[in-house]
């Protein structure tokens, strides 16, 4: 027992000095928070790293530029100094007793205000591959060591933003009936509005997957709600009234990014996500491909969605005619494209146009489509590298058009500097738009024929018979949003009556 307890106590003898070595070669580093330096104004800053113990010798480093100057690298508190406008990653580092490195980063964005080139080309430089392709997809994943926040290019804004709270504008197909395209620009403005208002009070993403421009041209099709016009010139005016209403006017800044879809030819009603759009070169021109030329090229739309279907018997966001031929080259885009949720999917279990996963994904990424709504670049772009289908390069070139919306939306840069952050919240479903909705709703009515019954004279009228399955009801079409007032037509007649 006496040894026992003798080995008890001489086990402890030597444990609680080694927790206590180990207690004290524990050190922990903080790099301190990310910071903004305007460039115009100074090129130093301040750093603000702390180590846990003052005896213990910390280095500073930038490894991407070796231009970067600390005044002196194992003070956590120096300053340092930048030789031009750019995305900086620096590192505070120390090795602990036992010979491990420990370290932290941290980003300081140097930027030169309304420029963005080459803090996003840093930026692209400072990403592995894996984080490149992560910016790939709609929901575009966080990249906490680069201060990069998850965001979401999905959403939508068709007649008003898909959320709740918000104005509801008359549908796409009444407001083209209107003729009227300043009437579309301030519907747009507003939108807008409340895009920026939705933004700053709950970080929703700022790129609205509108308007849609495929003509309407047959009565069947089941999306022609979501079309200004038959027509393509009056299709093209309010298309590109719509764009620069969403986009804004200020020289650098964006207000959001609109997305005229579906490139191209999407009008087929039942097999779009197989079938092929074979169009003649000169209806393509004259009737199918005004409205998106006149939406980019003077709407500066700063993105476009690819279609499901085939244009030709080649899928169109694989259309290497359409998409670089076409958009890039003859009509100057540099946007960024994105393809409907789940076309690059359809090239492989529905077109049947390649074998495998990482074909189409490199056939998407080297025809300039560079954003994949679905799973498919994630998936396969990885192995599409692998087997040298396409370079980091090609990427590259992808992730650069992707974030330069980003950057001109003014994610990266200091809230005081984008004018749109200063919108009122006030504007969320304000009396101004509702008044807006409602001239929008007047303008867009047509009367097909009267024969002398209207207007109504209700001093003549006993009684009124409101009928239908939607007469209680308050249908305010495909991709509306919920405002809080809504009102059927019956409590409208009802109201209107008495």
């Amino acid at each position: 027992m006496k040894h026992c307890l003798f080995d008890y106590v001489f086990s402890l003898m030597i444990i609680i000095p080694l927790i206590l070595i180990s207690q004290q070669s524990e050190i922990t580093i903080d790099a301190g928070d990310h910071q903004f330096l305007n460039w115009e104004k100074s090129q130093s800053l301040k750093l603000d790293g702390t180590v846990s113990q003052n005896d213990i010798k910390m280095q500073w480093s930038c490894p991407a530029n070796a231009d970067v100057k600390f005044k002196d690298r194992s003070d956590p508190e120096t300053s340092v100094t930048f030789p031009r406008p750019g995305y900086y990653l620096l590192q505070f580092s120390s090795q602990n007793q036992d010979g491990r490195i420990i370290e932290d980063v941290v980003i300081i964005n140097v930027y030169k205000p309304n420029t963005y080139k080459q803090r996003l080309a840093d930026l692209a430089n400072l990403m592995t591959i894996e984080e490149k392709i992560s910016q790939l997809a709609n929901e575009a994943d966080a990249i906490p060591r680069l201060n990069v926040p998850k965001y979401n290019y999905w959403s939508e804004a068709l007649h008003g933003i898909l959320d709740v709270g918000v104005t509801s504008f008359p549908q796409v197909i009444s407001l083209g009936s209107s003729w009227d395209p300043d009437l579309v620009f301030r519907v747009a403005t507003a939108i807008s509005d409340e895009a920026r208002v939705k933004n700053n009070i709950a970080g929703k993403g700022l790129s609205y997957w509108s308007p849609t421009v495929n003509i309407a041209r047959d009565p069947r099709w089941g999306r022609n709600e979501e079309s200004y016009s038959e027509d393509p010139y009056l299709l093209s005016c309010m298309g590109v009234a719509f764009v620069k209403g969403m986009q804004g006017d200020h020289p650098y800044y964006l207000k959001t990014v609109s997305t005229p879809k579906h490139f191209i030819a999407n009008n087929e009603e039942s097999r779009r996500h197989s079938g092929s759009s074979d169009v003649d070169m000169r209806s393509l021109w004259e009737y199918y491909l005004p409205a998106f030329e006149r939406t980019i090229v003077e709407g500066k739309a700063y993105s476009i969605m690819g279609a499901y279907n085939e244009l030709n018997q080649v899928p169109c966001c694989g259309n290497e005619y359409l998409l670089n031929d076409i958009l890039r080259r003859k009509w100057g885009f540099e946007g960024y494209v994105v393809s409907d949720c789940g076309a690059i999917h359809d090239m492989v279990q529905n077109h049947k146009f390649f074998d495998t996963g990482a074909e189409a994904a490199a056939r998407g990424i080297l025809s300039s489509c560079d954003l994949n709504c679905g799973s498919y670049y994630n998936q396969y772009l990885q192995e599409a590298l692998d087997l040298e289908y396409l370079v980091e390069g090609d990427l590259d070139k992808a992730l650069i058009r992707v974030l330069s919306a980003r950057f001109r939306l003014g994610e990266f840069d200091p809230a005081e500097l984008v004018p749109y952050r200063s919108i009122s919240n006030e504007k969320l479903d304000s009396q101004e738009h509702r008044e807006l909705a409602l001239e929008a709703a007047h303008k867009s009515i047509v009367l097909l024929k009267n024969n002398g019954i209207l207007p109504l004279d209700k001093n003549k009228i006993k009684s009124i018979a409101v009928m239908g399955p939607n007469a209680a009801e308050c249908e305010l079409g495909i991709y509306s949003g919920w405002p809080n007032i809504r009102v059927s037509p019956l409590e409208g007649i009802e109201k209107k009556a008495n």
